[in-house]
């Protein structure tokens, strides 16, 4: 049997080469996504400036929310979205624990020094800079109010020098101090971010909250182990909401962006890889259709020998495993490699943090491997399980049939339909934050509803293209839909991976551009603004709305904060884990810069300890003017608020005002990002540009643009999501492309000696060229029709519900290129083995009489 199925396949290599790359294009990429996913799970961040700390207390940022029920124990956990710091006592409190040496409180904050190019770098207190540890190069400590000490590399940057003075960005304000020293990591080691350390009064004073840290560095006495001092410590924090991190966990307390970086590629490399090996099987699952239907004969002539089934799907499995073996080996090595790549990528362009490292070892290349073995496997049963039955031997060319197949074909599309219909129901009533995740689900459903019926629907669809065509009589057009018709199999092998390309990517960048653009734009009408000011990483200083409401041609101005938060208390249905978006507003300027309706109360009581909530949200929540609502913020801090206005209600517009100064601090900057202006009637915007950029002191960390520049979700968040986007279409086009490539190759393949008798009776090249050409445009036709009517129900019910309009938002130039890139495969796919089939061999020339033309162009 061995030696059977290797000369079975030396003798079907054209055939089987749609298999091997269909594997190796899978087992590649699911290589290289399960290399991101390990190096996520097995993500570690080494401390660097905190090395020294043997423990390292960092606030919890996990966050269970409220129960409907007490005693529920049903339990959800979301994500604080702001730094979660820890009470300057407990630096104390946790000295005294038995074991401790010594206990140091370290304070974070940005800080921008004008000199050079302005490099930034993070604030910390003197007495952290033993920890890395830091020793100094030049100078001395900073003992004194209004000295600094610069690490090497940004004094060199800043060209600053020990006794000079230098002007400090901090907080919006510029503040200057005396370089009383240099420093550089000791014993060869490294830091990542530049360093800037100042005495203890002024760094609590500049951090913005000088009764709190950002972190517990804890030092052990001689003789205590790591694991007996972090026990202790935990001991010592029983009630308060912190975490005690030891080993390379230290580093987040160092590195708090490096949770969401993780979490970011755990979703791309779960998404990507996921995503291709479904695709993988239902296009191998088509392959190896097509595969059985040309070895038809084969099959009929060994049961006419006596050939038992089973040691004809023993031949066949053992064929397809081999290919498998050799592809699924070759791609794991690839994907290792890509892995990489990609993640090289993703850590380029801020998706990941540069703290992370690629490590995912030898695991995933393996197990990768099995899956896709597997997976392909599974795959290639079924049709070689319908290929060896019996079938009457007079049958010898026809490709098997199964009806009770095909009903359970319709049966599980129709099931496809049904959880479909569901959802778009539930997605037009309730558009949120979840409901583009939902509706992304329900989408790749709906597609492999429509993946299980191809075949059927292809020879429908080539079917009524035929019979426009038919109409037109002794056309090459003519024929090449009869081959069409002819071959609903082969069709289907090929229109199956352009319906997905087309159907998964249009759905997943529609639906995502539809939503954020939704988001952007209640946005953009809530808030009005003709001049919107900036600040970088450190906020805004605190008196620069007096500033600019004092600037001619200003007709209110109102600072503006943003962050998430969780309704605590009455209980929230509605939330998920990323909570409710809250704006920050100043009480005094936010009915001019804002276009709310309301339908009770005012802005300008948002002062203090209130909120604002939409109309349905209040309803909701049993709540109304004057009603007290406990939120938690994305620091962790729990606050009673009093509702002083409702808004009218906008779909997808859910948001709660707060005012600016309670919410910015409890982000992670302390102060408000951003202040908008509005221009009195008929001023001159130029001029008054002008004025605003010379009331905030032109300064690098702070700028003054027009209302393009206003926006409530982080650029860092943006950029992600469409990286994430782009990369999971451009991965799925790829596959379609290599899948199209491979049907059509087979195809072509077992068609040799049609094109030879066609030159026999007369065709030309260009004409039998021509004639593939048309079926490969009516492939890509075909596909691209079922993929846009799988994804239609879905995309135009969502647009209407979230911004009024059938058409979702999103470049026409994105669905034009997976049309593009889908027929281009095609036709590549098509006329490349064709053309190399009956190229005119040596000795033969071109324009050699070889019968009679008998087809008119």
């Amino acid at each position: 049997m061995w030696r059977l199925t290797l000369r079975t396949l030396t003798r079907r290599r054209g055939a089987y080469s749609a298999v091997l790359a269909t594997v190796f294009a899978a087992a590649t990429i699911v290589a290289a996504c399960g290399g991101l996913l390990a190096a996520g799970l097995r993500a570690s961040f080494p401390p660097e400036r905190l090395a020294g700390a043997t423990v390292v207390v960092a606030g919890d940022p996990s966050y269970r929310l409220p129960d409907a029920a007490p005693g529920d124990d049903d339990a959800e956990w979301a994500s604080l979205s702001e730094t979660v710091r820890l009470k300057r006592s407990l630096v104390a409190t946790l000295r005294a624990v038995p074991g401790v040496a010594d206990t140091i409180g370290d304070v974070s904050f940005p800080v921008t020094l004008l000199g050079g190019d302005a490099p930034r770098g993070a604030g910390h207190e003197w007495t952290s800079a033993g920890l890395l540890p830091y020793e100094l190069q030049a100078g001395t400590a900073p003992v004194a109010d209004g000295d600094v000490v610069l690490d090497a590399a940004l004094a060199a940057r800043s060209g600053s020098r020990v006794g000079e003075r230098v002007q400090l960005v901090v907080h919006g304000s510029v503040a200057v101090f005396r370089v009383s020293g240099v420093v550089a990591p000791a014993g060869g080691r490294t830091a990542t971010a530049a360093a800037l350390f100042f005495a203890p009064a002024d760094a609590r004073r500049l951090s913005g909250h000088p009764d709190s840290v950002d972190a517990i560095a804890v030092i052990p006495a001689p003789g205590t182990g790591e694991k007996t001092l972090a026990d202790r410590v935990r001991a010592g924090l029983r009630g308060q909401s912190a975490v005690t991190l030891t080993g390379d966990d230290r580093g987040l307390a160092e590195f708090p962006q490096a949770r969401a970086g993780r979490d970011n590629l755990l979703t791309v490399a779960g998404l990507i890889g996921g995503t291709t090996l479904l695709v993988g099987m239902l296009v191998l699952v088509s392959t190896m259709r097509l595969l059985v239907e040309h070895r038809a004969p084969e099959m009929t002539l060994l049961h006419a020998m006596g050939t038992p089934p089973r040691r004809i799907r023993l031949m066949m499995l053992g064929e397809v495993t081999t290919v498998s073996v050799v592809a699924t080996a070759a791609g794991s090595v690839l994907g290792f490699h890509l892995g990489g790549w990609l993640f090289w990528h993703l850590v380029r362009d801020g998706v990941v943090p540069a703290a992370m490292r690629f490590d995912p070892g030898p695991l995933p290349a393996a197990g990768a491997a099995a899956v896709c073995l597997c997976a392909g496997l599974a795959a290639a049963f079924l049709p070689i399980w319908r290929a060896a039955r019996p079938r009457p031997a007079t049958v010898l060319s026809s490709p098997p049939q199964d009806h009770g197949l095909d009903r359970a074909r319709a049966a599980l599309a129709l099931i496809c339909l049904g959880v479909v219909g569901t959802t778009i129901c539930s997605g037009m009533l309730l558009i949120r934050s979840s409901a583009v995740s939902i509706t992304c689900l329900a989408a790749i459903v709906v597609i492999l509803g429509v993946a299980v019926v191809a075949s059927r629907m292809t020879k429908a669809m080539t079917g009524l293209v035929g019979r426009a065509v038919r109409a037109r009589p002794r056309t090459i057009g003519r024929l090449a839909l009869l081959n069409s018709c002819a071959r609903p199999f082969g069709m289907a092998a090929a229109v199956l991976p352009i319906m997905l390309a087309t159907g998964i990517s249009t759905a997943n960048i529609y639906l995502q551009m539809t939503q954020a653009d939704q988001a952007r734009q209640v946005r953009m009408d809530d808030l009005r603004a003709d001049d919107v000011i900036t600040a970088g990483p450190g906020g805004l200083a605190p008196g620069l709305l007096g500033r600019v409401r004092s600037v001619p041609g200003v007709m209110a101005a109102s600072e503006l904060a943003s962050g998430s938060g969780f309704v605590e208390t009455p209980y929230d249905g509605w939330q998920g884990e990323h909570g409710w978006p809250l704006l920050g507003l100043t009480a005094e300027g936010a009915a001019g810069v804002t276009d709310l309706a309301l339908t009770s109360g005012t802005l300008t009581d948002l002062r203090g300890d209130s909120v604002a909530l939409t109309q349905e949200h209040a309803r909701h929540l049993g709540r109304g003017l004057g009603d007290a609502v406990t939120l938690r913020l994305g620091d962790g801090a729990e606050v009673e608020l009093r509702v002083v206005a409702l808004l009218a209600d906008k779909p997808g517009g859910e948001v709660i005002l707060m005012p600016a100064t309670l919410l910015a601090a409890h982000t992670t900057a302390g102060l408000p990002t951003q202040i908008l202006v509005r221009a009195a009637p008929g001023g001159d915007q130029r001029r008054l540009r002008s004025d605003l950029a010379e009331a905030v002191g032109r300064l690098p960390t702070v700028r003054v643009s027009d209302a393009g520049g206003l926006s409530t979700t982080p650029a860092e968040q943006q950029r992600t999501r469409a990286w994430i986007n782009y990369l999971f279409t451009g991965v799925v086009i790829i596959f379609a492309g290599i899948s199209v490539i491979s049907a059509q190759a087979m195809g072509a393949a077992s068609r040799r000696r049609e094109f030879r008798l066609q030159r026999l009776i007369g065709f030309t090249r260009g004409q039998i060229l021509r004639m593939v050409g048309i079926e490969a445009m009516v492939v890509a036709a075909v596909g691209v029709v079922l993929g846009t009517a799988a994804v239609a129900p879905i995309l135009i019910p969502f647009a209407i519900a979230v911004n009024g309009s059938p058409m979702p938002y999103g470049p026409a130039w994105v669905y034009l290129a997976v049309i593009c890139s889908t027929t281009l495969s095609a036709l590549v796919a098509t006329l490349s083995p064709v053309w190399a089939m009956i190229r005119p061999r040596t000795g033969e020339r071109e324009g050699a009489p070889r019968g009679r033309a008998v087809m008119r162009a």
